[in-house]
């Protein structure tokens, strides 16, 4: 109760005392990037026109419900992709909508029909009568079309940025590629160092993005590609091999994951379903906060054995003394009364020693400037 206490004084916020102590035994730790490592806010930083049938400088009939041209121009794609992303709470999607929105102030939005979402792929529809899609390679690919040479020299391009790069189909034909940029968050970095050098925690960071965006997202946070998952989400392989796996994510897509891994640990500013489905929350939303729900974790449970040793050693020689065992050698035992304060004294003590977790103060995962510490 004292531990749980502590850690919401922290802003960590721990579902009982068997997640506290799983907390403490982590091996492994799946970092989702999308709202965990990165600040959740992306923004769409390029749009490619690739498609050969895309007229830019043409606007197309767009009241036409039936699509009758062929010709669309960007700013009607633009449209369109809003229309198509605009129910959706997933953050990229969010990033497509802003971007329609800044370009098509004056255009009325409508609801897609047939709309069909694929987890961590893409999504489909019909907007005014034309089929539209907006998605990665996978995605695009199981809707049977073609990618282009110079639509696969825009993503490759996009890719190596580390930006998520998504691909805009209409009416069968790829037309546009879709660069989203998140930035990371200040103290991931630190963060994954600390869980690596000081917490001894083997860290994965875990992507839907294309490997040559993963790769670049590594670097960044100087990760090895050896721990980085592109395209999957494979946390039974590592729980398969005995291992204690913490899984940290903020959204919707996460929730399967937290609820299967060892450990669920959500970002409190994301989904509330994923807060849900999470053993612990992270309130202020830092990396640096799950290298302190470790270490208040490991803290905790190491006192609680140092109580449990020292509440073992008080009984063993208290009760038979007490009982007048040694009586007939040294002739001393306790009055029933002396015998009942020691008893008591024994619980003021571990009720003492748990107080004393108190005092905990978090690590410094990050180092504070000269300027940070003297305000």
């Amino acid at each position: 109760m004292v531990g749980t206490g502590v850690s919401a004084a922290h802003g960590i916020l721990i579902k009982g005392g068997a997640q506290l102590q799983k907390a403490s035994e982590i091996h492994t730790i799946l970092f989702d990037k999308t709202g965990t490592l990165a600040n959740g806010r992306p923004v769409i930083s390029d749009v490619q026109m690739v498609g050969t049938d895309v007229d830019v400088g043409v606007g197309a009939d767009t009241d036409n419900q039936s699509g009758g041209t062929a010709e669309h121009s960007e700013a009607d794609i633009l449209w369109r992709l809003g229309c198509l992303e605009r129910n959706s709470e997933h953050p990229l999607a969010e990033a497509v909508v802003n971007y329609a929105k800044q370009h098509c102030p004056d255009r009325a939005w409508v609801d897609p029909t047939d709309f069909v979402a694929t987890t961590r792929q893409g999504v489909t529809g019909q907007i005014a009568g034309v089929r539209i899609s907006l998605g990665n390679r996978t995605f695009l690919k199981a809707q049977n079309v073609p990618i282009t040479a110079a639509t696969e020299t825009a993503l490759v391009d996009l890719e190596r940025q580390g930006k998520t790069a998504v691909i805009a189909e209409l009416d069968g034909t790829a037309v546009a590629a879709l660069g989203i940029s998140d930035e990371i968050k200040p103290d991931a970095a630190a963060a994954l160092r600390y869980l690596q050098q000081k917490l001894h925690v083997e860290v994965w960071i875990v992507t839907g993005d294309n490997r040559r965006t993963a790769t670049a997202v590594a670097k960044q946070l100087d990760i090895s590609m050896d721990y980085v998952i592109a395209e999957a989400l494979p946390a039974g392989e590592l729980q398969n091999e005995g291992k204690v796996v913490a899984m940290i994510g903020d959204g919707i897509n996460d929730s399967p994951a937290l609820a299967q891994a060892d450990l669920g640990i959500s970002v409190g500013r994301g989904a509330d379903i994923a807060a849900e489905a999470a053993d612990i929350v992270l309130m202020k939303g830092n990396v640096s906060d799950v290298c302190v729900a470790i270490d208040v974790s490991k803290v905790i449970f190491r006192q609680k054995r140092l109580n449990l040793f020292w509440s073992m050693v008080y009984n063993c020689c208290g009760i038979p003394v007490a009982a007048g065992v040694f009586y007939a050698q040294t002739e001393v035992r306790l009055r029933p009364e002396v015998a009942a304060i020691a008893m008591a004294f024994s619980s003021i003590s571990v009720v003492l020693s748990s107080l004393a977790l108190k005092l905990y103060r978090p690590p410094e995962v990050v180092k504070k400037t000269p300027k940070q510490q003297t305000v």
